[in-house]
């Protein structure tokens, strides 16, 4: 998910999948796509996106992520809960739990899961 080189985002993808079907991995974990990249936190003044335009994002990183699935049946690949920044969120969608469970329910593939950090457990479980 990235507004300036999704291709090249959705080759990296498809490079780690092949490289852990030639390891003989079974799980990749991957970090979903931000609306607003780490990278640009604190350098500029950040336009956050349009719902339309979010929606895009989320609906060509859900594309992308059902052709990973179906070209590798075999490797589950987890999407990762993204953690909160106080000075910029929402920057990514799966900051919170029920719009990464959204995305994953979007992209339907019985390979593709959720990877929940540590961190998010503990603040969970209390």
């Amino acid at each position: 998910m990235d507004t300036k080189e999704p291709e090249l985002h959705n080759h990296i993808l498809l490079a780690s999948l092949e490289f852990a079907k030639q390891i003989g991995s079974e799980l990749v974990v991957v970090h979903p796509g931000r609306f607003i990249p780490e990278s640009e936190f604190g350098l500029f003044p950040v336009r956050d996106l349009t719902h339309k335009e979010k929606f895009a994002l989320l609906e060509q990183e859900a594309q992308y992520l059902q052709s990973a699935a179906s070209q590798f049946p075999d490797i589950t690949i987890a999407l990762e809960n993204a953690r909160p920044y106080l000075n910029q969120s929402p920057y990514c969608y799966a900051e919170t739990l029920s719009p990464l469970k959204q995305q994953i329910e979007t992209i339907n593939k019985k390979n593709i899961g959720i990877n929940i950090d540590e961190i998010v457990k503990s603040r969970l479980s209390n």
